[in-house]
């Protein structure tokens, strides 16, 4: 089934895949990645037409507040993802991170994407050229790798989840790469909640990377989010808003090591 919002046309194969829970190591190492994880974008901020914001707490203490600001129109899709650390926690690991992504307005592939990341002590700038009709990947470090379309990045990806019409008990797989990494990554919806409960009207969908298909790291040394978030079995799970188009909450790991980002009714100061 196509998706067509935005004009986003590619579809995914449909397969139902087994949900995986993931450890609590690795839930303990992503929840480290929400709190480490930062930058800033060098091209300057989005003059954004939308923007949102989310508050991402653990254990039920807000850690981190993430603006997301869109601007959208017949030449493409562009966002940019801030994600800054609460002062209270500065003194621990402070965090001011920025992610920018642009996609063809017509499929949903990304164009280019760019980051900046600055954790604590440690910073660096990247970006990311993703040519289509070359099927080709131009990276930072000046090395180009094949880009076997259709291929998304991670936030192309989120992107695509975001804005597809699901359906109870569909599942898209996508083809996403990570800093020279190509995972296989499946989407699948479980249920939709109605607007008389809770968080209604919503679609929960759970994304799981079920391994890596081909690549290698590009980069020696990476944001920490990049580098621990893809993982065999690693999942995401999403509650969408199929009318405004956006995310209501993500959630990542299990319990007692749940991290969660929720959407902020008015954008919260750190």
């Amino acid at each position: 089934m196509p998706c067509t919002a935005h004009g986003f046309t590619h579809s995914g194969r449909a397969h139902v895949a087994p949900g995986m829970t993931p450890d609590a190591r690795w839930a303990v190492k992503l929840i480290c990645a929400l709190l480490l994880g930062g930058m800033a974008v060098g091209s300057g901020r989005l003059q954004a037409a939308d923007s949102l914001s989310y508050t991402v707490s653990w254990l039920g203490i807000p850690v981190v507040e993430v603006t997301v600001a869109k601007v959208e129109n017949a030449a493409g899709f562009q966002q940019e993802y801030r994600a800054r650390t609460r002062r209270w926690f500065d003194p621990i690991y402070a965090v001011d991170n920025r992610y920018r992504i642009w996609l063809d307005a017509n499929s949903g592939y990304p164009q280019r994407y760019e980051k900046e990341v600055r954790e604590r002590r440690h910073s660096n700038h990247s970006w990311v050229q993703y040519e289509l009709a070359a099927r080709r990947i131009s990276y930072a470090s000046g090395e180009q790798r094949p880009w076997p379309e259709p291929t998304h990045n991670l936030f192309s990806a989120l992107v695509w989840i975001e804005r597809h019409p699901w359906t109870v008990a569909e599942t898209r797989r996508l083809l996403v790469e990570v800093e020279g990494v190509i995972w296989a990554l499946a989407a699948h919806c479980t249920e939709q909640l109605s607007a008389a409960r809770k968080g209604g009207p919503l679609f929960i969908v759970e994304a799981r990377f079920e391994g890596q298909v081909a690549g290698s790291p590009v980069l020696v040394e990476s944001d920490i989010v990049a580098r621990l978030l893809p993982g065999e079995g690693h999942e995401i799970r999403l509650g969408i808003d199929p009318v405004a188009r956006r995310y209501n909450w993500i959630e990542f790991g299990s319990p007692p090591f749940l991290v969660r980002a929720k959407l902020n009714l008015a954008p919260l100061r750190p």
